[in-house]
């Protein structure tokens, strides 16, 4: 079926132009003509436009945008909107009920934009502005779980949790996360397990870990019989070093059974 859509140009330059104007025009570009259309490629940089929004319409990241990506971005947002004519209001501000919560595309924007609100103690507003979506940090500030795979101290659900967090930054540092907040990541607490592990290869040598300090093990953050077996590894280390010197035979039956838990 043959598209039906009137479209309406006007002549600038010696050149006839599309004008677009309305939510049909958009839903109807892919039927123009595309040697109607004024230009057929432009840079992402150095327009009088938004350089970031441009940067998204350049799927390719080529620095060119071209048809196909024009085209995808209003098929996009026939799925986000629920009126592409909004499109054509002069506003910083979206009003959520714009929004169309019926799509996959639409959910998720609805949901992320509650959520930017929510943090910035706006839960009750009824738009959102081009401000409140600008700043990075100010939006992650005061939320607990922001998605960047960096959990801080705070954000713990109990004081357990919470407890071995900071033990695992006093240990091996911390990552900033979104907000700037000190935390960690997956491959902290992961390195707990092969940074403590006892490396002792010398014959008779007592378990050590990488994490010592002047020869004297760390005990890991774990089980109570974990940190209890740890406790007794370190307290031996003090007794061997204080009596072998004086009765080297004694020593052996302790170091021989501290060798048999080296593993946690």
């Amino acid at each position: 079926m043959a598209n039906t859509h009137a479209w309406k140009f006007f002549r600038a330059g010696g050149v006839d132009q599309v004008v677009l104007a309305s939510a049909d025009d958009l839903k109807n570009l892919a039927s123009l003509d595309q040697k109607l259309w004024a230009a057929l490629a432009c840079p992402s940089k150095g327009l009088e436009f938004d350089e970031r929004t441009l940067t998204l319409l350049d799927t390719d990241l080529n620095g060119r945008i071209r048809p196909p990506e024009i085209l995808a971005a209003i098929e996009w947002l026939t799925g986000a909107l629920r009126d592409l004519g909004d499109l054509f209001q002069p506003s910083e501000e979206l009003p959520l009920d714009s929004i169309a919560k019926d799509s996959p595309a639409g959910k998720d924007i609805h949901a992320g934009a509650k959520l930017i609100l929510e943090s910035l103690g706006k839960g009750k507003a009824a738009s959102i502005s081009l401000a409140d979506v600008s700043s990075t940090e100010k939006i992650f500030l005061e939320t607990k779980l922001n998605g960047d795979g960096i959990i801080p101290p705070e954000s713990a659900d109990d004081d357990a949790t919470k407890k071995a967090i900071e033990d695992i930054i006093s240990v091996l540092g911390s990552l900033p996360d979104r907000s700037t907040k000190p935390g960690v990541d997956q491959p902290k607490p992961s390195s707990i397990r092969s940074s403590c592990t006892p490396t002792g290869s010398r014959r008779g040598a007592l378990p050590r870990c990488a994490c010592s300090e002047r020869g004297r093990p760390r005990p890991p953050t774990r089980s109570k019989r974990c940190a209890r077996r740890w406790t007794t590894i370190s307290r031996a280390a003090d007794w061997r070093r204080s009596t072998r010197a004086r009765w080297p035979h004694s020593t052996r039956a302790m170091e021989s059974s501290l060798r048999s838990d080296r593993r946690c």
